[in-house]
């Protein structure tokens, strides 16, 4: 999955600075709208399956991870069907790292039908609509490009003309 993103960073800047032909920057604007689609989906797919099918319970944070004044991860054990499991996640709210301390209560949302898929969170949204307004503006802008690299092109050869 990461090296997935890594590929479209270059590719995107290879579709910004390298001339193509129309139908190729088309198609490739198709595959970078892909391939950021390919890359959220298990993210989107998970957290519907959590939002439709899953349970709430208590967990105890284990470990946390902090990055910065806000961005922390933690790692979290809770009990489903008497049966310990593990996780880890970012919180639901984002808190200062100091606030939350290994030991404290979180609340934990997990699928009954495989436990070890699991977020430190009391409401689970899937963000579908997000993801698809995504890809769509993605797209527009990808487009808007397209427009913008013909144009300039058209004034650099109408002033080598000109010179």
């Amino acid at each position: 999955m990461w090296m997935l993103a890594l590929l479209i960073v270059p590719a995107l800047f290879i579709y910004i600075f390298i001339p193509l032909s129309r139908t190729a920057r088309y198609l490739a604007a198709f595959a970078l709208v892909g391939a950021c689609c390919v890359l959220l989906a298990p993210t989107i797919q998970k957290n519907y399956r959590l939002e439709k099918a899953g349970r709430q319970t208590a967990g105890v944070i284990t470990a946390k991870h902090c990055s910065g004044g806000k961005s922390q991860r933690i790692e979290y054990k809770f009990l489903a069907e008497s049966k310990e499991f593990r996780g880890s996640g970012a919180v639901d709210n984002n808190q200062y790292c100091a606030t939350p301390r290994i030991g404290d209560q979180v609340f934990v949302t997990y699928l009954l039908s495989a436990p070890d898929v699991s977020v430190p969170t009391r409401e689970v949204n899937s963000h579908i609509f997000i993801g698809i307004l995504c890809a769509i503006c993605m797209s527009f802008i990808l487009i808007w490009l397209n427009a913008e690299q013909a144009r300039s092109r058209k004034r650099r050869e109408i002033s080598k003309n000109a010179a």
